[in-house]
């Protein structure tokens, strides 16, 4: 019976030994292999397989903006959502759909698409002024003093530098910068003129 025990200790040493060198490289692999869930870095739309390359995905942007100059707005959306979803932080396809949800009557929905760019990019003028333009023309519960202050943010950025691309990379902004800076500074007067004559 002793022999048995002695046979038994022997195994028993050895049984362990070979579980356990599968399972620290196993978690060396785990401790060195990507998270399950991680999320692709957010300027690097090829990361991943599906996702378009950056010149792919800038020529993408601009084709949504000629859909969207062209009142295509549905197909201009079609093309935004994937860009959206591969980099949901890009000021560009944030500016393209606002412009396109508020031409398909969802100023809530263009109000915060602008609200995003302009966390991203407080000097993104456009955004600025078409978020201030849905509270002008009553597309939204107009609040004169938020409404002033986008456009006095428009006025301030291009007087400062008066050919802003208003941190947009791939698209050239919707409304010419001297274009924008007129009508919010009229916008601004006109304002005032109403505010002093109350």
């Amino acid at each position: 019976m002793s022999v048995e025990l002695i046979d038994e200790s022997d195994s028993v040493p050895s049984t362990p030994s070979l579980p356990s060198t599968p399972k620290e490289s196993s978690e060396l692999a785990i401790e060195h292999s990507p998270p399950l869930h991680a999320e692709p870095p957010p300027c690097k739309p090829e990361a991943t397989a599906p996702q378009p390359s950056t010149h792919s995905f800038h020529d993408t942007l601009r084709h949504a903006h000629e859909l969207l100059n062209q009142n295509s707005f549905s197909d201009a959306d079609h093309l935004l959502a994937p860009l959206l979803a591969a980099q949901h932080w890009c000021v560009d396809a944030l500016l393209l759909a606002g412009l396109v949800a508020r031409w398909q009557q969802q100023p809530q929905q263009a109000f915060d698409y602008f609200k995003r760019a302009l966390y991203v990019a407080p000097e993104c003028w456009p955004a600025h002024f078409y978020q201030a333009e849905l509270l002008r023309q009553g597309e939204l519960p107009d609040n004169p003093t938020q409404r002033q202050r986008g456009y006095a943010a428009v006025v301030r950025l291009l007087e400062t530098s008066p050919k802003a691309t208003g941190a947009l990379q791939a698209i050239s902004p919707p409304l010419p910068p001297g274009d924008a800076c007129f009508l919010a500074q009229r916008y601004l007067d006109e304002q005032t003129a109403i505010q002093g004559v109350g």
